[in-house]
């Protein structure tokens, strides 16, 4: 046995051979902390990154986060966004252009933005995204600022109607002033279109408030436009049921109603 080898046994009660410590390995180590050093490198550990994680959060009274949703800041105002907060993420494509991912599944590191028109702006005028991507970063085709801002407008409408198709599918919406009023109990949020009868919406709007407080979301678009997204005949009245399909129908709706301006998801107030 090494020298060494007799030192940290004498002095820790440590053995070479323990499982749960590192194999010698020969450095050449000068100076007045020359015990200390070898009994670093000798015997230090071995920890997964892991159980290293696991300690931590054992030790210290705020716990690393379990998900990456706490890292995500906007581009242009630098604030964090809260899970559930209306957002965009974007991408580069292929070609190196802004590429807006509204479903947030593209690959490739994301920036993300809060969905609102004047911060989109705010971002491509101050360069943001080239700065969070660390390259350049133009617009598809050459757009203007304005003239993407209105495409990324429609992108997100088409978004918006075509998630209440699936959740029609998905059996999460009902259609209908009977339907909507039989269900008001159970709704997540009481949708209509532009051209609606407002002695309608406001019985709906009625029956609504005895159940507390229920999202109104009234549409910029026509009924005919809103019965194509969910293939139906002649839809004035929507309601959202509880779901997975419902609940992102509903997140699309207020994104895309945060972005054009449009004042609705506002709860009825009683």
């Amino acid at each position: 046995m090494s020298g060494i080898h007799l030192w940290a046994e004498r002095s820790y009660g440590l053995t070479p051979l323990s499982a749960n410590y590192c194999s010698p390995r020969r450095v050449s180590v000068r100076g007045p902390h020359y015990p200390k050093i070898w009994h670093w490198m000798l015997w230090t550990p071995r920890t997964s990154r892991g159980e290293r994680l696991k300690r931590h959060d054992q030790k210290s009274e705020h716990p690393m986060p379990k998900t990456r949703h706490n890292d995500r800041r906007c581009v242009a105002t630098g604030e964090g966004l809260t899970p559930g907060a209306l957002a965009i993420r974007f991408v580069q494509g292929p070609d190196e252009t802004l590429v807006p991912d509204l479903g947030e599944k593209l690959p490739g590191r994301g920036a993300w933005l809060t969905a609102e028109r004047s911060t989109l702006l705010a971002a491509l005028k101050k360069n943001a995204f080239a700065k969070s991507f660390r390259a350049a970063t133009p617009l598809p085709d050459g757009a203007t600022p304005d003239a993407f801002a209105d495409t990324l407008s429609r992108l997100l409408e088409d978004k918006a109607l075509n998630q209440l198709g699936l959740a029609r599918r998905a059996g999460q919406l009902v259609a209908g002033f009977d339907s909507v009023r039989s269900k008001a109990a159970s709704l997540l949020a009481y949708i209509c279109p532009n051209d609606a009868a407002p002695d309608g919406v406001r019985k709906i709007s009625q029956a609504l408030e005895h159940h507390g407080p229920v999202p109104h979301i009234p549409l910029s678009v026509d009924s005919g436009t809103l019965s194509h997204a969910v293939g139906d005949v002649g839809v004035v009245h929507l309601g959202l049921l509880p779901g997975k399909a419902a609940e992102r129908a509903l997140y699309d709706l207020r994104r895309w109603q945060a972005f054009t301006g449009d004042p609705g998801a506002a709860p009825i107030e009683k």
